[in-house]
């Protein structure tokens, strides 16, 4: 909306919206009047906040390389969705692939260790609600794996 506000202001989104149709559909307000924290909503680094509650190895681990992906910067798009053009006349532009990521086992049982560990940390060190805590969707003793 800003951006189109700010840059083609008698132009149109993609989907043929104007900056006043998107403000409109998102409240309809002024963006100019509102305070738009670009920082850090709790005035420290991610670093600095998982330091705090003993998760800084998880932060250079996990946290930190993935930032990029997250928050779909273009040499994360570049790198992971998009291939280079086979055709030799055509510079080596890129374009969109539609490959499936593989799947490792090892991976998902790393994030599945990691998202244990730091839901405990949210319990015992800040404080998070117990009765929130992680349960298995299925009970171990429940006899549903010889169902299946």
């Amino acid at each position: 909306m800003l951006h189109l506000q700010d840059a083609h202001s008698r132009d149109t989104s993609i989907e043929g919206r104007s900056a006043y149709d998107i403000s409109e559909e998102i409240g309809g307000f002024s963006a100019e009047l509102l305070q738009i924290e670009l920082g850090h909503w709790a005035k420290q680094d991610a670093r600095k906040l998982a330091q705090a509650v003993g998760l800084e190895k998880y932060y250079r681990l996990v946290f930190s390389p993935t930032s990029a992906d997250v928050h779909g910067t273009w040499g994360s798009l570049k790198d992971s969705n998009l291939c280079v053009c086979a055709e030799p006349l055509h510079r080596f532009h890129r374009l969109p692939t539609y490959a499936e990521p593989p799947l490792y086992v090892a991976t998902l049982e790393a994030a599945q260790s990691i998202l244990k560990h730091i839901h405990s940390r949210a319990i015992s060190t800040l404080k998070y609600p117990p009765e929130l805590a992680l349960r298995p969707l299925i009970p171990a003793d429940s006899g549903e794996d010889s169902k299946r």
